[in-house]
């Protein structure tokens, strides 16, 4: 009798849209190409379209030809966050791999994971380089986090050289292979935060309780960057600004927020500098109104998170 494929050997593709179709056809031609070229894995492919007003899902109806494809059709822009969890959700492999509509990968890109694809693993989030598109620079090789609010790309825009495999702190959303079941014991993407840092979020939860994230240099994407984001005005100002307060209220102890006050302030300031720079002048009062409000609004929630957070970090702890 054939040998029974184990979920371990399988990979759950998902890929948020939201009127992707400038660039999508790459993803799929690459996607393609790297599905074939690593035999011994199985795969699906989701498709979670946020209400695009463009041809993207006709594109992905007609390029791609794999056989284990869906769609799963949204009314409106529920942002990255949820959308990424609807196909987690959907996904029936034990690994998750998220991937931004403006990527395209390298052949190997999923070979190279390969050693590390286990039911238990060692390492519950694997990612690799991502490269600028012209194929020359690092965008990045993993996060570094700072307790300021702030995480940076490992190695970003230095020239691509290949290096060994290596624990980071945590990864980019943009090209990652997550352990379903731990990020599903974790909660998930937080959906509260729409768009950016929720994959930060979600590696400090990740970092914290123990979960090993190991970067694989070898395994290559090309990003476009922005592709979605750069047609919505100061969304990604907006957001990152909004999220930083978000992601250290539902993480951080009270001990932890008072010994680094200063340096968090700080970054806040450097932060709402940055929104300032990217929002025309007429919205800088309703849209800052706007941020505090709904930070102010989420405050039980985040506190809830946060008491549901270092309860587990102790039972892990003891």
């Amino acid at each position: 009798m054939p040998k029974k494929k184990t979920f371990n050997r399988a990979i759950s593709i998902i890929i948020p849209n939201l009127n992707g179709e400038k660039h999508l056809s790459q993803l799929i031609y690459s996607l393609d190409k790297a599905i074939k070229n690593t035999p011994s894995l199985s795969f699906e492919i989701i498709l979670v379209d946020n209400n695009s007003s463009d041809d993207s899902i006709k594109i992905f109806q007609s390029e791609l030809k794999h056989p284990h494809s869906s769609i799963i059709f949204n009314l409106k822009n529920t942002g990255f966050a949820a959308a990424v969890n609807q196909g987690i959700n959907k996904a029936k492999y034990s690994w998750v791999c998220l991937l931004n509509n403006d990527l395209r990968l390298h052949p190997d890109f999923f070979q190279n994971f390969l050693p590390y694809l286990k039911n238990k693993p060692q390492y519950h989030t694997l990612c690799g380089t991502i490269l600028e598109q012209n194929g020359v620079f690092i965008e990045s090789q993993g996060v570094s986090f700072h307790t300021s609010g702030k995480c940076t790309q490992n190695h970003h825009h230095q020239t691509y050289k290949t290096r060994q495999d290596h624990p980071v702190w945590g990864a980019s959303g943009a090209a990652t292979l997550y352990h379903k079941q731990t990020i599903k014991e974790l909660g998930l993407f937080d959906k509260h935060f729409f768009a950016y840092i929720e994959d930060v979020d979600l590696s400090y939860r990740l970092h914290t309780l123990g979960y090993l994230t190991l970067c694989v240099p070898k395994s290559l994407s090309y990003h476009v960057g922005g592709a979605t984001s750069d047609t919505l005005g100061n969304l990604r100002a907006f957001y990152s600004y909004r999220n930083w307060h978000l992601l250290i209220l539902k993480n951080y102890s009270k001990k932890k927020i008072l010994k680094h006050l200063p340096q968090i302030l700080e970054q806040r300031l450097r932060d709402y500098s940055f929104f300032l720079s990217q929002t025309k002048a007429l919205f800088w009062l309703p849209h800052t109104l706007s941020i505090h409000i709904q930070i102010l609004s989420l405050l039980p929630y985040l506190i809830t998170q946060n008491r549901r957070f270092h309860n587990l970090l102790k039972s892990k702890q003891a």
